[in-house]
């Protein structure tokens, strides 16, 4: 993406809109993680339940201590798999943010580098979610994202995607538990806290 591109979406970021990226797989819908009108519009976009969780993305982890407890496990991994495709989920830090999740947030330091980069320009952390219909399956081609148009304040068409990459694992550090599998097993996560 242009620096055009990317102001544009700073921008529009910063405006308390919601815009499509790409990430390290699909195609994602990203707002400012302050934004709870914005988080509520995304739910709406998806057709689906408000307390649904997104993830937050952050350039390191005091950038996400205005949201999050986090724990010892959680810094732990943080520091052996991040940047990476690895959301570790703790607490929320305040009741107010509640609106991000009813139950612990996720979060992750991205690998992709445009979403490494809004963030570092933006200063504070953005959420990601597939950018999909609620139970429909995730976008990584180009000509599919045509359904959420109109929707979005602006997409960032970047081709297609490899379909064959995982989404990003799932990992509770609270309770030891993977809540999805992606491209990081539980073997790999034992091994990190075990070193």
């Amino acid at each position: 993406m242009q620096n055009m591109g990317i102001n544009k979406v700073i921008g529009i970021l910063r405006n308390g809109g919601v815009v499509i990226l790409t990430s390290e797989s699909c195609y994602g819908i990203s707002a400012l993680a302050s934004s709870k009108s914005a988080i509520e519009r995304i739910h709406t976009i998806k057709q689906e339940s408000n307390n649904k969780p997104v993830t937050i993305l952050v350039n390191s982890l005091n950038q996400l201590r205005e949201f999050g407890v986090i724990n010892d496990i959680a810094i732990k991994l943080s520091h052996h798999f991040h940047p990476g495709q690895l959301n570790l989920i703790i607490n929320l830090k305040d009741e107010k943010f509640d609106y991000l999740s009813s139950d612990g947030i996720a979060f992750r330091i991205p690998q992709h580098k445009l979403l490494h980069n809004i963030i570092e320009i933006l200063g504070e952390p953005i959420t990601t979610t597939s950018a999909n219909i609620h139970g429909q399956a995730p976008i990584y081609n180009q000509s599919d994202l045509h359904s959420l148009d109109g929707s979005v304040d602006y997409i960032n068409q970047d081709g297609n995607l490899d379909s064959q990459i995982p989404p990003s694992t799932v990992y509770d550090t609270r309770n030891g538990k993977i809540l999805r599998q992606g491209s990081i097993t539980l073997e790999q996560i034992h091994c990190a806290l075990a070193l």
